[in-house]
């Protein structure tokens, strides 16, 4: 592992970032790259972006 690859741990801990767009593209480069290597992370990502939705879904329309 190179000084450049991102471990599980540090992904855990950048995903939202990641999934709100905040990452410089370095960094999302390097998330990119892990996600590519660890079907783990892929479904953890995964995961949490489902969670994300469906929070956002039972909170529906404050306009309603």
């Amino acid at each position: 592992m190179s000084s450049e690859d991102l471990t599980c741990q540090e992904l855990v801990e950048l995903v939202t970032d990641y999934l709100d767009g905040a990452l410089t593209l370095r960094e999302r480069l390097r998330f990119e790259r892990h996600l590519a290597e660890c079907e783990w992370c892929v479904d953890y990502v995964d995961q949490i972006r489902t969670t994300i939705h469906l929070v956002a879904r039972t909170q529906g329309d404050p306009a309603d």
